[in-house]
């Protein structure tokens, strides 16, 4: 949860200079000031985000991204304001209407900006990851479930489809329907999308009786991705094509915390967390701790 608070605030605050003798960060608000997050005044910080953004959403009936409406920023909203029993300042049906005006008729799976950008990438260019079409539709389906409407959606179809982005080779699930000859790192299997499939599985398919055998090679996917030291990569794509892939962020330098955090609690979805090392991967945290600042 605490990495979706990040993702949530990231999108509102733009981080200025820190000034160091009054421990002040400014946000885009003019004139306006918040003091740095500390065990006494988190709550009162994370009021002021969320007030925030139910504001530009009265404003523009949607929870966007920087620029754009997304289901991801919808997601992560929904998510935190649930999480903070603060649900009740929106409206549950305007959103569930803005999640289906997202479906494609067509095609029986969700769209939006990021998912038609992720479609179009090109491999030879920077690789800027923001959502997969599978990561897009598992934020619609998670969404619709918090909200309790998982009967607007088919959902032995939507099964079909997240499985449709499983890597039989490799394990591990992709960003798009599974092809022998996708160009580009297309067929890579991430953590990132293992995770939102899992998470989503989970909740459609109840139990994995009948994919016991993929369960067992999903964890197998993610063991294999922690390294000596005890992080986690995001992705084989060096053990696979010899060139190392970036699939989670472009110049943030992985395996880091966020890769981490996707396999970890794929393999706690999983109810394998047993199967990591803990020990190394305790020994990684530690490096976070500082016990000056307790």
């Amino acid at each position: 949860m605490i990495i979706f608070l990040v993702i949530v605030v990231s999108n509102i605050l733009i981080f200025q200079n820190l000034e160091k003798d009054q421990k002040i960060m400014q946000i885009d608000h003019p004139n306006q000031k918040i003091k740095t997050s500390d065990i006494y005044n988190n709550y009162e910080i994370l009021e002021h985000v969320f007030t925030d953004k139910i504001s530009k959403y009265d404003n523009d009936g949607f929870f966007s991204e920087i620029y754009i409406a997304s289901l991801q920023a919808t997601y992560h909203v929904i998510y935190n304001l649930i999480a903070l029993n603060r649900s009740g300042l929106i409206n549950e049906s305007k959103i569930s209407n803005y999640i289906m005006n997202c479906y494609d008729t067509d095609k029986k799976i969700f769209f939006d900006d990021y998912a038609n950008r992720y479609l179009n990438t090109d491999f030879d260019l920077t690789y800027y990851p923001l959502n997969t079409l599978l990561e897009v539709n598992c934020y619609a389906i998670l969404t619709l479930n918090l909200l309790l409407e998982l009967d607007m959606i088919d959902i032995e179809g939507f099964i079909n489809f997240i499985w449709s982005c499983y890597n039989p080779y490799t394990s591990g699930f992709i960003g798009r329907p599974y092809e022998a000859n996708l160009e580009g790192y297309f067929n890579i299997s991430t953590a990132d999308n293992t995770y939102f499939a899992v998470k989503t599985l989970n909740i459609l398919m109840g139990n994995w009786d009948d994919y016991l055998a993929e369960k067992n090679d999903i964890i197998d996917f993610i063991v294999g991705l922690q390294i000596d030291d005890g992080r986690f990569e995001n992705d084989e794509s060096f053990k696979v094509s010899g060139m190392y892939f970036e699939s989670l962020s472009t110049g943030a330098f992985e395996p880091n915390i966020v890769s981490a955090y996707y396999c970890v609690q794929t393999l706690d979805l999983l109810k394998s967390i047993r199967s990591m090392n803990k020990e190394t991967f305790n020994s990684y945290l530690a490096e976070f701790y500082l016990p000056e600042k307790k």
